[in-house]
């Protein structure tokens, strides 16, 4: 009882009334620069309060930057969760800044009459689908087939091209939820390699091989509340080939060639966090990966500013 009569004493102290009255006519008349001068100054004064939030908002939103209007119509939304307005509002501010994710997570909140007016789908359901294939082509083996290669010595000589390739892609987006969406793939890289090995002047083996390449790849992109999204990733990589490995032999000065099955393994791990600020986006991420039978591990961070508050450059 104690917190609901300080909670009525704040917005009955003197320049309440007045602020909320002019802040009321800007709002009814349009003017919604006036009424951010005037809804900053009320702030300021210690008025902070749902309908305030609301109206500058609204005029945020009027003027096209939505990025502003989102952070007025959230705090209003964590002033009172059953604003249907605020969180209509800030749907479409989330949406036109490029947001979809924290558009989505807004719509957990919506009415059922609410989903129906926007049209709102099923929030589980595939996305889309994303597919790419293509012949990669190159002239390297041409323009390398018949060059000398055992050096001025005239020893040894060895030549190991990537020739034609076919590359295939598919993967699908999918919404998990009003806060989660993730992006699935396979992709396979089909290369032809070529091999040429020289003995002193004499072309010793010409052969070509087939390179294999299976990746799988999985992210997730959580969004527990709009601004704030986490977003994990994996990547499997899977590489087979059969290429000739050439070793000397000491003792009997000649060289020996074999075909060896070559299998490799690599993992890509990440995580990201992005965090929105109003203007500003800020970015971390970190990642780890064991590729070629190396460990790395890596990080970074970025800001992003959006001067006009929406996608606008």
């Amino acid at each position: 009882m104690l917190f609901l009569a300080t909670k009525a004493f704040s917005q009955d102290s003197p320049g309440f009334k007045e602020y909320d009255q002019t802040t009321w006519r800007l709002y009814q008349q349009r003017q919604w620069d006036s009424l951010i001068i005037v809804g900053k100054q009320a702030m300021a004064s210690g008025n902070d309060y749902q309908y305030l939030n609301t109206r500058l908002g609204v005029a945020w939103f009027e003027k096209g930057n939505y990025r502003m209007a989102s952070r007025y119509f959230g705090k209003a939304l964590r002033l009172n969760q059953g604003d249907e307005f605020s969180r209509e509002y800030l749907y479409f501010s989330m949406l036109y800044s490029g947001r979809s994710g924290g558009a989505r997570s807004v719509t957990n909140g919506f009415s059922e009459a609410a989903r129906q007016r926007l049209q709102l789908k099923s929030p589980v359901r595939p996305a889309y689908v994303y597919v790419e294939l293509g012949p990669l082509n190159t002239n390297a083996i041409n323009s390398l087939r018949d060059s000398y290669i055992s050096g001025s010595d005239s020893i040894y000589g060895e030549l190991n091209l990537p020739g034609n390739a076919f590359y295939f892609h598919a993967g699908g987006g999918f919404e998990l939820g009003s806060f989660v969406t993730a992006y699935a793939a396979y992709s396979n890289l089909s290369l032809d390699r070529y091999e040429r090995i020289e003995l002193g002047d004499i072309d010793t083996i010409r052969r070509s091989y087939d390179f294999n390449q299976h990746e799988a790849y999985l992210n997730l992109s959580v969004e527990p509340v709009p601004g704030l999204r986490i977003v994990p990733s994996f990547h499997f990589i899977y590489n087979r080939s059969r290429p000739i490995i050439a070793t000397y032999n000491q003792d009997s000065a000649a060289y020996n060639f074999h075909v060896k099955s070559y299998t490799n393994k690599d993992i890509a791990t990440g995580i990201a966090l992005y965090a929105d600020f109003g203007l500003f986006d800020i970015a971390l991420h970190g990642n780890y990966a064991t590729l070629m039978n190396k460990t790395q591990a890596g990080g970074g961070a970025a800001i992003t500013w959006f001067p006009s508050g929406n996608l606008d450059y």
